[in-house]
């Protein structure tokens, strides 16, 4: 079973249609629900705490096995300038900007489409919209209302910066940090995957309903794509790492000095690199030998050592 969240029902039309989803009575009562054999999607509403409620709903009701799938789709607003409007991204790393924590999905797949840090935000202007796709006082997108700058809602419901805000991620949004939260406890981080569809600048540019669709809808064939891997890798997944890779693992981020994310990293390109190669990993070894004589060094061994995982 694939579990999907979506924080608008504007992005989960074009999914709905696609899938050919029914329409199905939610656990609780408060949520849009749709459903299959295959897949079951909710529309949570905005923001990371309803985010996280409908999921666990969902994930709550359908009591996920070590074989299913969660997948939080939506779109996005873009701080690298070079993500196309339009451009679907995978997730590696969630930062809940609130609290800082940071979450790592485990991406096991090979896939043609750029990465990106995710960071889920909370500073949203609030406006009330009669144009039939939002609930009042939702945003349109769920994020080109978090902005590069902070925004101000006029009478007419246009925005307007005001102010500079620096950003961790490179991709914002509003629900994905709740969704991983409330999803990692029903399932493992390989099992979790986030796809975002950027959608603006962060440039305060208006979207209607129909734009949001649309914007899912040209990503439609993407995206089953990524579900079908997943699901294939989760049919025939054994854990790829044994215990001698993860004393290996270990001895390099030690003697590189490795931060906390970038041992996740590690871990993450390891395992995939194993899953996809067969290979062992003993060159990682000499690739950390010997140890760094300062941080800078140990950043381009590290580089290497991503260069030789990646591209094998």
């Amino acid at each position: 079973m694939i579990y999907v969240t979506t924080a608008l029902f504007a992005e989960a039309k074009p999914i709905i249609e696609h899938f050919r989803l029914a329409k199905t009575e939610s656990p609780a009562g408060k949520y849009q629900m749709f459903a299959n054999d295959e897949m079951t999607l909710i529309v949570s509403g905005t923001g990371a705490l309803s985010a996280a409620a409908a999921t666990a709903t969902m994930l709550a009701a359908g009591r996920p096995k070590s074989r299913d799938l969660f997948a939080n789709v939506g779109l996005c607003g873009a701080v690298r300038p070079e993500l196309e409007r339009g451009e679907a991204v995978l997730c590696h790393k969630i930062v809940h900007r609130c609290t800082g924590r940071a979450y790592y999905p485990d991406m096991l797949i090979p896939h043609p489409l750029r990465e990106a840090v995710l960071e889920t935000r909370a500073d949203v202007a609030k406006v009330e919209r009669t144009n039939g796709g939002c609930e009042p006082g939702s945003s349109v997108t769920g994020a080109d209302e978090s902005g590069a700058n902070r925004k101000e809602a006029n009478e007419t419901g246009s925005y307007r910066s005001g102010g500079n805000e620096s950003f961790i991620g490179d991709v914002v949004d509003m629900e994905g940090a709740g969704c991983y939260e409330a999803a990692s406890a029903y399932l493992s981080p390989h099992q979790l995957l986030f796809v975002k569809i950027v959608s603006d600048h962060l440039d305060a540019a208006r979207l209607t309903p129909g734009d949001v669709s649309g914007l899912i809808r040209k990503n439609a064939p993407v995206i089953e794509r990524l579900f079908e891997q997943c699901m294939d890798m989760l049919a025939f997944r054994q854990d790829a790492l044994d215990e001698e890779d993860e004393r290996l693992l270990e001895l390099v981020c030690t003697r590189l000095r490795l931060s906390a994310t970038m041992r996740h990293e590690l871990l993450r390109m390891a395992r995939t690199y194993k899953m996809n190669t067969g290979r062992n990993l003993s060159f990682l070894l000499e690739l950390s030998e010997p140890p760094p004589a300062s941080k800078q060094e140990g950043k381009i061994r590290f580089a290497q050592i991503r260069e030789r995982l990646v591209h094998p």
